[in-house]
């Protein structure tokens, strides 16, 4: 990394939505779209971070597709064009209502984080003619112009992705396709790239059953780089787990060997990294059996590059959290919905995951002594605690910057001494919960407590613990802190 970066390191953890990673509105000029995306890569090495800034890149495509749909949208066609195929007669009787406008419709079914339609050249007259008549009100017989265009010429990213767009727009304009379907049929026409592939990943990402199809599955067949093929996997494979069909997994495993030479070593390890993601959580002994071949798989991979170790650690990492996770499930003391929440942080990007946590919070808290004796159930556990501690970090990044703390250290540390000098610190283990409460009604962070104390001698536990030192390694006591501070800023 060559610099600081606003994103965390995990790109498991970046939004998944293009805007929310660049931070940019939906009204954003190219300029600003690029200017994002220059400041956000910049903090990474391209050499030591490729995933990054192959995710960056795809962001900034993403917007700027957007926006051309916006401008085709909102600036009507002028062209007087005939389309090169022969078309119906106008209906007599139109079963729209007189203002129905579709450019309004089309505005509704395609949002402004939509993907584009490419801009086309004028030179392909007979769709944009079609596409003319459409905005002005003949749209049954452009789809069906759009429509034997493809039967003439093949499927052609732009004429699926119009078709696409009316059908979203129009549905009863055909009742035997879905719109996902010319989405479909034109990525059979291609690859896995461009506006297509973007607006089907979306789809998948919505809609399990698709995910699970057949035709999607044969997707992989299709020639397309390393990069889409592992993508369109992990998203099928977020839906197989979720339904717990592990032969979908198994399946394309294979499909992916005659489509991915063993070289691809980056791929494997994303793939196989990938389904242990979703797959080491589960207790069915099909999919315990599947992940343990994945990992066996993923320490076999020979290569010397920074990505494929980082990856075999993140599995490392992942397989002591889920040793640690998995024994507190029989634990009273630990609360299921905060075990709940461990899988779901590790699997999926924390948009997804900040609503859960602070509906877990806002329950948690109303009891802190509770809460602590939540988070002490779980400290034996360090993986599982650190992840709650990841958790905390990310909805750290979401909120504002905390005021500069208005107090001096010395009326800080008035207070703290204060405090100390009453309390009964006989036991740490029942003092700890004064000191939490102190800690919440005074907004003063038990680290920032226990720098105070450092060398006052008064303060020994022992012969050989300080309190400070006590305070400081309470992780329990740190996060509960924490927890409080930030649910209710």
């Amino acid at each position: 990394m060559s610099g600081t970066s606003p994103l965390p390191a995990d790109v498991g953890q970046w939004p998944s939505d293009p805007y929310d990673l660049l931070g940019v509105s939906n009204r954003a000029a190219p300029d600003e779209v690029n200017a994002a995306h220059d400041r956000l890569a910049a903090a990474f090495d391209p050499a030591r971070a490729p995933e990054q800034c192959r995710r960056l890149k795809a962001a900034r495509d993403a917007v700027l597709r957007d926006l051309e749909l916006l401008l085709l949208l909102e600036t009507p066609l002028t062209l007087q064009l005939q389309p090169a195929v022969e078309l119906s007669p106008p209906r007599p009787e139109s079963p729209q209502p007189d203002d129905f406008d579709l450019s309004e419709a089309l505005r509704a079914a395609a949002p402004p984080d939509a993907i584009a339609p490419a801009p086309l050249p004028l030179g392909r007259t007979p769709v944009i003619g079609l596409w003319q008549m459409a905005l002005t009100g003949q749209e049954s017989e452009a789809y069906r112009g759009l429509v034997a265009l493809l039967d003439r010429d093949g499927a052609t990213a732009e004429v699926c992705l119009r078709l696409y767009w009316l059908l979203t727009a129009r549905p009863e304009l055909d009742r035997e396709h879905a719109p996902r379907d010319w989405l479909v049929h034109g990525l059979r026409g291609g690859e896995l790239s461009g506006p297509l592939w973007e607006l089907y990943r979306r789809v998948l990402a919505d809609d399990a059953d698709e995910a699970l199809s057949r035709h999607c599955a044969g997707l992989l067949d299709l020639p397309a780089e390393p990069d889409a093929l592992v993508e369109l996997a992990l998203v099928r494979w977020q839906a197989a787990v979720r339904a717990q069909q592990w032969d979908v997994l198994t399946g394309d495993l294979q499909a992916l060997r005659e489509r991915l030479p063993a070289s691809e070593r980056l791929a494997w390890a994303r793939l196989w990294s990938g389904a242990l993601d979703q797959l080491t959580w589960s207790d069915a002994k099909a999919a315990r059996n599947l992940a343990s071949r994945c990992f066996q798989s993923l320490g076999e991979v020979l290569s010397d590059s920074p990505q494929v170790t980082e990856v075999r650690k993140r599995q490392h990492l992942l397989r002591d959290l889920a040793a640690g996770w998995r024994s507190l499930r029989p634990e009273l003391e630990a609360p299921p919905p905060l075990l709940a929440l461990i899988p779901l942080s590790w699997s999926r990007p924390f948009p997804e995951v900040r609503p859960k946590l602070l509906a877990f919070l806002a329950e948690a808290l109303r009891v802190p002594r509770s809460f602590l004796m939540a988070l002490d159930a779980i400290q034996a556990r360090p993986a599982v605690l650190a992840q709650f501690g990841r958790l905390l970090e990310l909805l750290q990044e979401t909120l504002p910057p905390p005021p500069l703390e208005a107090r001096s250290s010395s009326d800080l540390a008035e207070l703290a001494l204060a405090f100390l000098d009453t309390a009964d610190r006989s036991y740490y283990r029942p003092f700890r919960t004064l000191l939490l409460e102190f800690c919440l009604r005074e907004a003063m962070a038990p680290e920032t407590l226990a720098e105070l104390i450092a060398d006052n001698p008064y303060y020994w536990l022992s012969a050989e613990r300080h309190l400070s030192a006590a305070v400081a390694d309470d992780e329990s006591l740190c996060l509960a802190y924490r927890a409080h501070r930030l649910f209710w800023a």
